[in-house]
This record gives C-alpha cells, sequence and structure tokens, in this order.
C-alpha cells in the first residue's frame, strides 16, 4: 500500500453491514452512529506506555475488526475513503 502509520493506528476499510435479510422491522429504528464492521489495511507497530514498556499491535493487516461509536477520522487515499483508529479503541476482532 505504501503508507507507515505511527503508534497504534490502524487504517480500516468500512464495510457496510448487511440489511436484515428477513426484513423485520426494528421497533426502536436505525441508529446511524451503531458500530460498524471494517477491514484494516494499513497498521502501526505499537505505542510506548508511561511505564517504559512497549506495547505492541496485536491487530494486523486483514483483520475484520469492530469500530467504536462516534465520529472517527475519515482518510481519503486513492479514491477510497479510511478510518483511522486506534487499535485500543477498537471494541473487537471477528474471527
Amino acid at each position: 500500500m505504501g503508507l507507515t502509520l505511527n503508534l497504534d493506528y490502524l487504517l480500516v476499510l468500512p464495510v457496510e453491514t448487511p440489511i436484515d435479510p428477513r426484513g423485520l422491522i426494528d421497533p426502536f429504528g436505525t441508529h446511524r452512529d451503531s458500530p460498524k464492521q471494517g477491514t484494516v489495511v494499513a497498521a502501526g507497530k505499537g505505542y510506548w506506555h508511561q511505564s517504559g514498556q512497549f506495547i505492541t499491535n496485536d491487530i494486523g493487516v486483514d483483520s475484520v475488526v469492530v469500530l467504536p461509536f462516534g465520529n472517527l477520522q475519515d482518510f481519503r487515499w486513492d479514491g477510497a475513503t479510511y478510518k483511522l483508529v486506534l487499535a485500543r479503541d477498537v471494541l473487537g476482532v471477528v474471527t
């Protein structure tokens, strides 16, 4: 890809979650800020903790992650829009 990230940042290509194929109606409505999934396309190596220990990034490229709620940093590159997020803020990794 030709991009090096600092610290434990992840560059994630968001994946649109499919609509419920059963056509069920959610009584609470659809939530614009619901968690989204994405594929990691670049990952930083880790960061230095204040104790002096280096914390390595355990999330690698091609991992599918669940992104947190709210506004994430948008990063546009080569015609695609990515999300820039810290690995420690990721809600989970899909296995």
